[in-house]
Protein backbone atom coordinates (compact mmCIF):
# COMPACT_ATOMS: atom_id res chain seq x y z
CA UNK A 1 0.00 0.00 0.00
CA UNK A 2 1.33 3.19 -0.67
CA UNK A 3 -0.16 6.20 0.46
CA UNK A 4 0.56 10.11 1.58
CA UNK A 5 0.62 11.50 5.27
CA UNK A 6 -2.52 14.05 3.82
CA UNK A 7 -4.58 10.80 3.50
CA UNK A 8 -3.34 8.83 6.59
CA UNK A 9 -3.99 12.18 8.87
CA UNK A 10 -7.88 12.73 7.27
CA UNK A 11 -8.43 8.52 7.53
CA UNK A 12 -6.69 8.00 10.95
CA UNK A 13 -9.23 5.79 12.19
CA UNK A 14 -9.25 3.59 9.11
CA UNK A 15 -5.17 3.12 9.05
CA UNK A 16 -5.10 2.25 13.16
CA UNK A 17 -7.33 -0.71 12.32
CA UNK A 18 -4.62 -1.97 9.85
CA UNK A 19 -1.58 -4.19 10.88
CA UNK A 20 1.24 -3.96 8.56
CA UNK A 21 4.07 -5.89 8.59
CA UNK A 22 6.37 -3.08 6.83
CA UNK A 23 6.06 0.80 7.81
CA UNK A 24 7.90 3.15 5.51
CA UNK A 25 7.98 6.42 5.88
CA UNK A 26 9.41 8.67 3.13
CA UNK A 27 9.98 12.34 4.31
CA UNK A 28 10.20 11.23 7.86
CA UNK A 29 11.20 14.84 8.76
CA UNK A 30 7.59 15.67 8.25
CA UNK A 31 6.80 13.77 11.94
CA UNK A 32 9.74 15.63 13.75
CA UNK A 33 6.84 17.92 15.57
CA UNK A 34 5.18 16.11 18.16
CA UNK A 35 2.06 18.23 18.45
CA UNK A 36 1.05 18.12 15.06
CA UNK A 37 -1.89 16.47 13.72
CA UNK A 38 0.02 14.33 11.35
CA UNK A 39 2.50 13.12 14.10
CA UNK A 40 -0.41 11.71 15.89
CA UNK A 41 -1.84 10.24 13.18
CA UNK A 42 1.23 8.09 12.57
CA UNK A 43 2.07 7.27 15.65
CA UNK A 44 -0.89 5.31 15.51
CA UNK A 45 -0.49 3.48 12.79
CA UNK A 46 0.56 -0.72 13.70
CA UNK A 47 3.52 -2.74 11.77
CA UNK A 48 5.82 -5.14 12.74
CA UNK A 49 8.47 -3.34 11.56
CA UNK A 50 9.12 0.52 10.85
CA UNK A 51 11.71 2.57 8.53
CA UNK A 52 12.16 6.14 8.00
CA UNK A 53 13.97 7.56 5.13
CA UNK A 54 14.91 11.80 5.33
CA UNK A 55 17.85 13.44 4.31
CA UNK A 56 17.03 16.40 7.09
CA UNK A 57 16.40 14.40 10.43
CA UNK A 58 17.28 17.28 12.15
CA UNK A 59 16.67 21.21 10.91
CA UNK A 60 16.44 23.64 13.57
CA UNK A 61 17.04 21.99 16.93
CA UNK A 62 17.88 18.78 18.37
CA UNK A 63 14.32 17.74 20.19
CA UNK A 64 12.92 17.37 16.21
CA UNK A 65 15.10 14.06 16.88
CA UNK A 66 13.04 12.40 19.47
CA UNK A 67 10.01 12.81 17.28
CA UNK A 68 11.60 10.61 14.85
CA UNK A 69 13.07 7.89 17.33
CA UNK A 70 9.62 7.90 19.35
CA UNK A 71 8.00 6.85 16.18
CA UNK A 72 10.87 4.29 15.22
CA UNK A 73 11.68 2.99 18.93
CA UNK A 74 8.82 4.18 21.47
CA UNK A 75 10.30 4.98 24.65
CA UNK A 76 14.23 4.64 23.93
CA UNK A 77 14.82 8.14 24.37
CA UNK A 78 12.22 8.23 27.79
CA UNK A 79 9.88 10.88 27.25
CA UNK A 80 10.01 14.24 25.39
CA UNK A 81 10.27 15.91 28.71
CA UNK A 82 13.09 14.12 29.66
CA UNK A 83 14.51 14.55 26.09
CA UNK A 84 14.24 18.22 26.54
CA UNK A 85 15.83 18.71 29.94
CA UNK A 86 18.77 16.55 29.41
CA UNK A 87 19.91 17.57 25.92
Amino acid sequence: MVTSYSCIEKHADFFEKISLRFLVLDEGHLIKNTRTKKFQAIRRLRSQHRFILTGTPIQNKLLELWGIFDFLMPGYLQTEEQFRSRY
